[in-house]
C-alpha cells in the first residue's frame, strides 16, 4: 500500500480506500442485527431486569425528547435570528 505525503491530498495511485478499521466497523454493524435476533430468541429474561431495561428506556426516552426540544429551540432562535437581520 502505497503512503501519500500529504493527509489532505488525494489517495495515491493503487492505495487500498478502504483501512481496516472501515472494514472492523462494517463487520460489527452487520453483525449486530444477527446477535441481537439471536439475544431476543434464545435468552430469557427475569422480571426484575425486564423492569429495570423498561425503566432504563424510559429515561432515555425523556433524555431523547429533551434533547429535540433544545435542537428545536437552538433552529427557533437561529430562524428568529435571521429574520431579524433580513428585516433590519
Amino acid at each position: 500500500m502505497a503512503l501519500c505525503a500529504a493527509r489532505l491530498a488525494p489517495p495515491c495511485e493503487g492505495a487500498d480506500p478502504f483501512t481496516p478499521m472501515y472494514k472492523l466497523i462494517g463487520i460489527l454493524v452487520a453483525a449486530a442485527p444477527i446477535v441481537l435476533f439471536l439475544r431476543a430468541i434464545l435468552v430469557r429474561h427475569s422480571k426484575k431486569r425486564s423492569q429495570a431495561l423498561s425503566d432504563f428506556k424510559r429515561q432515555l426516552d425523556y433524555l431523547v425528547g429533551l434533547l429535540l426540544i433544545v435542537i428545536g429551540c437552538v433552529v427557533a432562535y437561529s430562524i428568529g435570528k435571521l429574520i431579524y437581520q433580513f428585516l433590519s
